[in-house]
């Protein structure tokens, strides 16, 4: 998960506008895990406002995973050439000479 809040959406309902009747969980293994929830909202308004806000999470959601999927396709970076070796520049060799009575 990220810092980001952009991928953070509730789903708020008040329990005079919408009832919760049932709930169910099944499991898909390492896929993850289905709550499916069951409510019975009295106001037609509530109803439309509650559907808006299920499908803006879905689009969020659709939007973050093509987000993930393009900046997986994205070129990654390539390293930078090492740098080459600097040789020394060709010298002359020194000429020394050798006094053996000292």
């Amino acid at each position: 998960m990220s810092d980001d809040h952009r991928d953070l959406h509730s789903l708020l309902w008040r329990t005079d506008d919408a009832t919760l009747k049932a709930y169910s969980t099944s499991s898909r293994g390492k896929s993850g895990t289905i709550l499916k929830v069951e409510l019975e909202v009295g106001s037609t308004f509530r109803l439309s406002r509650l559907v808006e806000d299920l499908e803006d999470c879905k689009r969020r959601q659709a939007e973050m995973e093509r987000a993930r999927k393009e900046a997986a396709r994205a070129p990654k970076p390539r390293a930078l050439p090492a740098p080459k070796a600097k040789s020394l520049p060709q010298q002359k060799p020194l000429m020394l000479t050798y006094r053996g009575d000292k």
